[in-house]
C-alpha cells in the first residue's frame, strides 16, 4: 500500500499540478493576513486526512511548518500573497512532506526560504524568492520541482548564499526560472544530488553561476549563465565542476570573471552548438578530467579558448574556437586531445590554434585541426 501511495504522489508531481484524492473532498481555506489570521492556524485546523489549498491573501509574517502531506499554498490571484520570514534564523516554510505545491507566491527573508527536507516532494511555480540569510531554496534528499507558471515570473534572488542549494542525493528539476545576483552561487549541487535544469537564467551572483560537486550531476538545456564571479574575493567561473558531471546542450555561457567552464577531477560534455564568449578562459579541464566539445563556439575570450592541463582528455569535433585572447587550445602535464570528424576551427586567437607544452602532451588526428600547431605529435 505504502508503494501505490508513492507512485501517486511522484505522479503528481510530475504532472506538477494540485493534488486531488479521489477518496477524499478537498478543503480551501482563505487567509487574510490584514486581519491578523495566519496559514500555520489554518493547516492546524484543517482535516489532515483531506488535501488542503491555503490561499494567501496580503502579507503574513510567520514562519509555516508543513509536515502532512497534500498541501497547496497559493497567493490570492486578485491581492497577491507574501509570506515574510519572522527572523533571519528561522526557515520561512520548511517541509517534510508529500505533495506539497507553493504557486504564485512571493516568500521574503528568513534563514532559508523554502527548505524540502529529506524524502519531502515539493512543486514551487510562479513564486519569487528573496531576501533569505542563506539559501532561497534548499533541497535535502528531496523531490523538487520549480517551475515558471505565466504570467507570474519564477526568481530566486539576493539571498545571502546559493539561490538554491541541492544536497543528500536531492533530485531538482527548474524550468524557465532566474537564479540572480545572490550572494554565493546561483545553484549548488553537492552529494551525489541531481540537478535538471531548461530554459534557465543564472546571472550577476557573487560567485560561481553552476557549482557541482561530490559526485553530482547536472544537465543543462538552452540556459544563459552570465556575469556570475561578482565578488571579487570569491570563485567566479560559469560553471564549476569539482568531482562532478555536467552536460550542456544548447546555451550561453558569457562574460564570468573567471573560466567559463572549469571541471576538476570531472566530466564535462558540450553539445548541441553551446556558445562559450567573453570569459577569462573559455573552457577548462584539470586532474584527470574528461571534456567533449561537439559543435558549438569557444570565442572572444580573454586568455585561452580550452585548456586541459594534468592528465586532461580532451575530445573535439566541429567546434569554431576563435578570436580567443591566448591559444585556441593549450595542452599540459601529459595531458591529450583526440580530434574527431568534423573539422576544427582554432584561427585567429592571440596566440597559436594549439599549444602542447611538454612532451607527454598529444593529440590525435591533426588533419581535422584548422590552425597554428606548436609542439603537438601524435599519440
Amino acid at each position: 500500500m505504502k508503494k501505490l501511495q508513492f507512485a501517486a504522489s511522484v505522479m503528481w508531481l510530475l504532472a506538477a499540478g494540485t493534488p486531488v484524492l479521489a477518496w477524499a473532498d478537498p478543503i480551501t481555506f482563505t487567509v487574510d493576513c490584514s486581519k491578523g489570521q495566519t496559514v500555520s492556524d489554518a493547516i492546524t485546523r484543517a482535516d489532515a486526512d483531506k488535501p488542503l489549498t491555503v490561499v494567501i491573501a496580503g502579507t503574513c509574517t510567520e514562519s509555516v511548518r508543513i509536515t502532512r502531506d497534500n498541501v497547496t499554498l497559493q497567493g490570492d490571484p486578485r491581492v497577491g500573497g507574501t509570506l515574510v520570514g519572522p527572523s533571519s534564523s528561522t526557515d520561512v516554510i520548511p517541509i517534510s512532506a508529500r505533495a506539497v505545491a507553493i504557486l504564485n507566491l512571493t516568500i521574503t527573508g528568513g534563514q532559508n526560504g523554502v527548505v524540502a527536507l529529506r524524502q519531502s516532494e515539493v512543486v514551487i511555480r510562479g513564486s519569487t524568492i528573496e531576501g533569505a540569510a542563506l539559501n532561497g531554496i534548499r533541497a535535502s534528499g528531496s523531490a523538487v520541482r520549480i517551475n515558471y507558471s505565466p504570467p507570474r515570473p519564477c526568481i530566486v534572488q539576493h539571498s545571502g548564499n546559493s539561490g538554491l542549494t541541492a544536497e543528500m542525493g536531492a533530485d531538482v528539476t527548474v524550468n524557465n526560472c532566474q537564479f540572480i545576483a545572490n550572494a554565493g552561487p546561483g545553484i549548488s549541487a553537492f552529494q551525489n544530488s541531481t540537478l535538471q535544469m531548461n530554459g534557465v537564467e543564472i546571472r550577476d551572483n557573487g560567485s560561481d553561476g553552476l557549482l557541482i560537486m561530490q559526485n553530482s550531476f547536472a544537465l543543462l538545456g538552452s540556459t544563459t549563465i552570465t556575469g556570475n564571479g561578482a565578488d571579487p574575493s570569491k570563485d567566479g567561473n560559469g560553471v564549476n565542476a569539482n568531482d562532478g558531471s555536467v552536460s550542456i546542450n544548447r546555451g550561453t555561457i558569457s562574460d564570468n570573471r573567471q573560466n567559463g567552464i572549469l571541471a576538476t577531477l570531472s566530466s564535462v560534455g558540450i553539445y548541441g552548438g553551446a556558445t562559450i564568449t567573453g570569459n577569462e578562459h573559455g573552457v577548462g579541464g584539470y586532474l584527470a578530467t574528461s571534456l567533449v566539445l561537439g559543435g558549438g563556439t569557444v570565442s572572444n575570450n580573454r586568455v585561452h579558448g580550452v585548456w586541459c592541463n594534468a592528465n586532461c582528455t580532451a575530445q573535439i569535433s566541429d567546434a569554431s574556437i576563435n578570436g580567443n585572447g591566448g591559444d585556441g587550445i593549450m595542452l599540459l602535464w601529459g595531458s591529450k586531445l583526440m580530434l574527431v570528424p568534423g573539422v576544427t576551427s582554432a584561427t585567429g586567437n592571440g596566440g597559436v590554434g594549439l599549444r602542447c607544452g611538454d612532451d607527454e602532451s598529444s593529440v590525435y588526428d591533426l588533419a581535422l585541426l584548422d590552425g597554428t600547431n606548436i609542439g603537438c605529435t601524435g599519440y
